[in-house]
């Protein structure tokens, strides 16, 4: 498989994205798990950081889905 300096490039770039998304879910799921541990979560803290976790996720999917797409079109 011969790739283009252009589209080694873009694979470069999704895959960085891919890498923030990892991050930024893994982050958000630690810090959940440190309110947890440490009982200091209201019902309100808890929903927030659930949702921040569902966004996170569906960001990753779209970066995941947005590589294995490109790799469908070489």
């Amino acid at each position: 498989m011969n790739l283009s300096v252009k589209q080694l490039k873009f694979r470069s770039e999704q895959i960085f994205r891919l890498n923030h998304e990892i991050r930024k879910y893994l982050t958000n799921a630690v810090s959940l798990c440190e309110l947890l541990e440490g009982n200091e979560i209201s019902d309100v803290d808890f929903d927030r950081f659930k949702c921040l976790l569902l966004k996170s996720l569906q960001d990753l999917d779209s970066a995941l889905y947005m590589l294995d797409d490109s790799e469908q079109c070489e």
